[in-house]
């Protein structure tokens, strides 16, 4: 079986908020950059992906936690 977040490009809100395994009120809280379309709101992974790699370069600028060795 696929993984169907692993084959989207743009995700929904909850995808999103799945992806950077956050629960949707915390995604919410969060900067991330987003499309808007009409009322739908869109995410795209590619975007998710650099958005974590800035935020983990920062620290824990936006509530993100970084790993540590």
């Amino acid at each position: 079986m696929e993984n169907h977040h692993s084959q989207e490009i743009v995700l929904t809100r909850r995808e999103a908020a799945d992806y950077l395994r956050v629960c949707l009120s915390s995604f919410d809280k969060l900067d991330v950059p987003r499309i808007q379309v009409r009322r739908k709101v869109l995410f795209r992974r590619e975007t998710l992906d650099q958005w974590l790699a800035e935020n983990e370069a920062v620290g824990n600028r936006q509530g993100v936690m970084h790993e540590h060795p």
